[in-house]
């Protein structure tokens, strides 16, 4: 016999939502309530199976629908040694690509649960490396309930005009980088240090 608590978890598991995976180079990983200076990248939404997986350090196609092996060679390129974290935020569940892009013109419910969510991880200062269109999805989140949740913009392309407009009032900076180098240069605007 099942309770009321262990069947209303089970429906709460079934229904979509945002998950967030932490590749880190400490162990144990220990969570923290407001992740300072974190590194952030969106997997599900338009860099889902696209962009991300076509640049990776070694040229190689490795879209396994992983968000943690699909971002290996972004975190390997881009974790110090000592305890450094790459927070991937996994948004393939509240709807598919093609939807996202309705609702970077039009938001809707999937922009306003990964707002929600986005809320509830409380970090600050972020650096955002955002593929594609995904910095459109990130630019209201840079200032979120008067915080400023975002600090800083990777963009390996092109940021769309509409978004840049956007972070440019929250005053995020926004640094778009060429792939001529593979990851060396994402990692240099996202760290200020040289790789």
């Amino acid at each position: 016999v099942k309770s009321e608590f262990s069947m209303a978890r089970a429906r709460a598991d079934d229904e979509p939502q945002v998950r967030l995976y932490v590749v880190s180079t400490g162990w144990p990983y220990k969570p923290t309530h407001c992740p300072y200076r974190a590194k952030v990248v969106l997997y599900g939404a338009t860099s889902a199976r696209g962009e991300a997986e076509e640049i990776t350090a070694t040229g190689k196609n490795v879209s396994t629908g992983a968000p943690c092996v699909e971002h290996s060679s972004l975190a390997q390129a881009l974790l110090r040694v000592e305890h450094d974290c790459l927070f991937i935020v996994d948004v393939s569940e509240i709807a598919q690509p093609q939807d996202w892009q309705d609702e970077m013109l039009r938001p809707g419910r999937a922009r306003r649960m990964l707002e929600r969510w986005f809320a509830k991880f409380n970090c600050k200062e972020a650096t955002v490396i955002a593929f594609a269109q995904d910095a459109t999805l990130w630019a209201p989140l840079a200032n979120l309930h008067g915080e400023q949740r975002i600090s800083r913009v990777v963009a390996p392309t092109a940021v769309p005009f509409g978004a840049q407009t956007e972070l440019e009032k929250a005053q995020v900076e926004t640094l778009q980088v060429d792939f001529q180098d593979g990851w060396h240069d994402v990692v240099r605007a996202a760290t200020g240090e040289d790789v």
